[in-house]
Formats: structure tokens, C-alpha cells, sequence
């Protein structure tokens, strides 16, 4: 009877252990919605930071662009993809989310290797960001990569205040404005003079010019 009973016990103290809670990383991991997730805050941080370091570069806060959510995305997949081996690190998690659940046995060794593989990430992704923001931000600012350029089109009763912003007329008139950001209520345009045979690059100006203020302002995709 002992016997039995030393058994019984037994067998419920290793149903017991095998039924322990999963720990938070086999959650996450074991349910598609989470994986999807968090690889949607992973890309939305990286998206962030391009934009964050690319409009600091000219003097702009983030608050002032209004840049659409999904716009974060669309940065964050130049940035995998602007570097080949944060490209395989991607491919590597999206590998690592789908055996995850079938790799029940392993996880005693396999779990520390996911949680480095998922943490050594986030920096990753933001050195790539941070650094294409500045390359992108360099290429435009010397022209390979074109920026659309603006004539303004001033209302009659606002063109005496514009008329003092000399180098913002001229500008204007002769097609040297570029489109840097808008949102609702103002056009945030660069002007800068780039000299043929000369590497450094000029002084810049960015000027913030008020919606309300214009007729019109046409827009040239070079």
C-alpha cells in the first residue's frame, strides 16, 4: 500500500513539473500575434530613429513633421535592408520565432541563444538607423539623392513681410528651394548654393514658411 502510494505520489509530483508555468519568453513566442507584435515595435523603433537622426540633421523636431505612422515602416524596411547582414539577423529571427514551438526538448539551452539573438537586435537596429539617417541626409544635401523643388506663390496682402526675406524670394524664383518636410500648417524648404568641383558642402538654410501665407506653391520632381 505504501508502495502504491509512494507511486502515486510521485507520478503527481512529475505531472506537477510538467505542467509548471511557462515563462514569459515561451508565451511570447509560442502565440503568432505576439511574434508579429513585437517585430511590429522593433520596426517602428527602427523607422523612428532614421526619421528622428535624418530631420535633426537640418534642425527639425519630430512634433513639427507629422510624419505618417505608417511612414515608420517604410524607413525601417530601407534600413534592413541597406545592410546585408542586419537583413540575415532579420531572417534569423523570423526563423528562430517559427521553430520555436517545436523545439520543446531544447529549450533548457535554446532559450538563452533566442533571448540573445532577440535583445542583440534592438541595438543593432539602431546603429543601422542612426547611420543611414546621416548617409541619406549627406546624399541629400549634396544632391544624389533629389529633394522636390518649390516656387512660392506669396498672397498679395502677406508679400511685404516676404519681400524683407530676400534670399527666400530669390530663392524661390530661381527653383534653389527644396522640399524638407510639410505638415498641416507650414512648408519647412532648404536652400543651400552647391558650388560644381567643390567637396565641402555650403552654409544651408531652412525656411519654415506659413501655408496660410500662400496662393500656391508649386512642386517639381526633378
Amino acid at each position: 500500500m505504501s508502495h502504491k502510494d509512494n507511486r502515486e505520489e510521485g507520478g503527481e509530483a512529475g505531472n506537477s513539473k510538467s505542467k509548471a508555468k511557462p515563462h514569459l519568453l515561451h508565451i511570447a513566442l509560442s502565440d503568432p500575434k505576439s511574434v508579429a507584435f513585437i517585430l511590429a515595435v522593433y520596426l517602428y523603433f527602427s523607422g523612428f530613429t532614421f526619421a528622428y537622426y535624418f530631420y535633426s540633421n537640418f534642425g527639425l523636431a519630430m512634433t513639427l513633421n507629422e510624419v505618417p505612422f505608417y511612414n515608420m515602416f517604410v524607413f525601417a524596411f530601407n534600413v534592413v535592408r541597406g545592410y546585408w547582414w542586419l537583413t540575415a539577423w532579420a531572417f534569423l529571427l523570423l526563423v528562430t520565432c517559427a521553430l520555436y514551438r517545436h523545439l520543446e526538448k531544447m529549450k533548457a539551452w535554446f532559450d538563452p541563444i533566442v533571448l540573445l539573438i532577440f535583445l542583440g537586435f534592438l541595438p543593432a537596429l539602431y546603429w543601422c538607423s542612426y547611420k543611414l539617417a546621416k548617409t541619406t541626409a549627406m546624399e541629400a544635401r549634396t544632391g544624389r539623392i533629389p529633394l522636390p523643388t518649390v516656387r512660392l506663390v506669396i498672397k498679395a496682402d502677406k508679400m511685404p513681410e516676404y519681400q524683407k526675406l530676400k534670399v527666400l524670394m530669390k530663392a524661390s524664383e530661381a527653383g534653389k528651394l527644396r522640399m524638407l518636410a510639410q505638415n498641416k500648417d507650414w512648408l519647412f524648404l532648404l536652400y543651400q548654393e552647391l558650388i560644381p568641383g567643390v567637396r565641402s558642402l555650403p552654409a544651408a538654410l531652412v525656411f519654415s514658411v506659413a501655408k496660410a501665407d500662400l496662393v500656391t506653391a508649386e512642386m517639381h520632381i526633378d
